[in-house]
C-alpha cells in the first residue's frame, strides 16, 4: 500500500547525495489558519483560562476608572493621550480583543508614566507588569481572539 508517499526536493536535510528521500505522510486539509494562533501554544481553559480572564478584567477595570478619573479632573492637561490610549486598551483587554498589542501597548505606557511621574509609581509597575504577562500569555479561552483565532478543525484526506 503505497497511499501518501511523496517526494520532497525543496530541503536539503531531506536529500541523500543530491537524490530526493520519499518519505510518507497524509495529506492535511486545514480550514483556516490565522496568525494569532502561531503565537500561543494553545488558549488556556479552564482553570487557567478563567485565571487570565480574571487578570484581563482587573486591569481593564484598572486602566477604564484611572483614565476617567485622570480625564474628569483635569480635562486639558497633558493627560488626555495617555488617559484615552490607556482606556482604549482597556476596552480591547476586557473584551480579550488583540491581547498581545493592547498588553504591550499598555505596559509601555504604563512604565513611561512610572519615569514621567514618580509620585505614586506602584500601581503603574504592577499595571505593567500584568500587562507584559497578558502580552506573553495570552488572552485565554474566554476572549474574543480565542473565538476568532483560536484553534480550527483539522481534517486529514486520504489522497
Amino acid at each position: 500500500m503505497d497511499r501518501g508517499r511523496i517526494t520532497r526536493k525543496s530541503q536539503m536535510s531531506d536529500s541523500l547525495l543530491g537524490f530526493p528521500v520519499p518519505c510518507s505522510f497524509p495529506k492535511v486539509g486545514v480550514e483556516e489558519w490565522n496568525s494569532l494562533q502561531r503565537l500561543y501554544s494553545n488558549f488556556a481553559n479552564a482553570g487557567p483560562g478563567k485565571g487570565l480572564f480574571i487578570l484581563r478584567l482587573a486591569i481593564s477595570s484598572f486602566l477604564i476608572s484611572d483614565a476617567r478619573t485622570a480625564l474628569l479632573e483635569r480635562p486639558h492637561s497633558g493627560n488626555v493621550l495617555h488617559s484615552t490610549i490607556a482606556a482604549g486598551a482597556g476596552v480591547f483587554l476586557c473584551l480579550g480583543l488583540w491581547t498581545p498589542i493592547a498588553g504591550a501597548t499598555t505596559a509601555i505606557l504604563e512604565l513611561y508614566l512610572v519615569f514621567s511621574r514618580p509620585e505614586n509609581i506602584w500601581p503603574m509597575l504592577l499595571a505593567a507588569g500584568i500587562a507584559a504577562g497578558l502580552a506573553l500569555l495570552g488572552p485565554g479561552s474566554w476572549s474574543v481572539d480565542a473565538h476568532v483565532y483560536g484553534r480550527k478543525r483539522i481534517s486529514l484526506q486520504d489522497p
